[in-house]
């Protein structure tokens, strides 16, 4: 008669499983986010060091400029004292001019060499800013690509609290369920027992039915053998 009774178990659902695994996942997400925060921190501190590289670079390139237009200045003074030498000559009956014109080409050949020193200095200069622009472009994409990454992280952080705020819940549930376990198991007790008492009351009532039948059945036989 026990085989229609309900078991005294239940499957329990796995909250606490669940809320162990969402845990693990939150705390990576939360060291990947300070991982990225360092990582940025300091592609800043390149970035503004590139940029004081580049400006520095950008003066010295602005001081040789200055410098040639001095050295061309002093080409072309040269060249129209020189100008002015020759027509002086040809005007006058002057003396040798040899003499005149060898310290204004000396000094003209030193400004055409520092011309060209200068010339060869500012493409230098060229290419070391070209470079430097190209790093400090490539430092702008990796501070992007950062900040991107900061973002990301932004939003990992709102679902972080969101998922310790489900954790709460979970586990709230988690209580719920066992304590309804808990009553579920006491009532298939419970109900264990009744039907355990309404057993013994069963068989307690067929005894008594046989015996009431047997009674029965002995009067009619003493009504055949004793008629009245």
């Amino acid at each position: 008669m026990n085989a229609w009774l309900p078991q005294a178990s239940y499957p329990r659902d796995n909250f606490s499983d669940t809320s162990s695994f969402k845990f693990r996942r939150s705390k990576r997400s939360l060291v990947h986010a300070f991982t990225l925060t360092d990582k940025l921190s300091r592609v800043d501190e390149k970035l503004k060091l590139t940029e004081s590289v580049l400006e520095s670079k950008n003066l010295e390139i602005k001081k040789i400029n200055d410098e040639k237009k001095a050295s061309m200045a002093a080409q072309f003074a040269a060249e129209a004292t020189l100008r002015r030498v020759h027509a002086a000559h040809k005007d006058d009956d002057m003396s040798p001019i040899e003499a005149i014109l060898a310290p204004l080409e000396a000094e003209l050949k030193l400004a055409r060499q520092e011309t060209a020193k200068l010339q060869d200095d500012n493409k230098a200069l060229d290419r070391l800013t070209k470079s430097k622009e190209a790093a400090l472009l490539d430092a702008e994409r990796t501070v992007q690509s950062a900040l991107a990454k900061a973002s990301m992280v932004d939003d990992l952080q709102n679902k972080n609290q969101e998922l310790m705020k489900q954790i709460e819940i979970c586990q709230e549930q988690n209580k719920i369920l066992d304590r309804m376990h808990r009553q579920k198991v006491a009532e298939v007790e419970k109900l264990t027992q009744s039907v355990r008492e309404l057993e013994e009351v069963v068989l307690a009532g067929g005894a008594a039915a046989n015996g009431v039948r047997d009674y029965q059945r002995k009067v009619q036989e003493m009504n055949v053998i004793y008629p009245r």
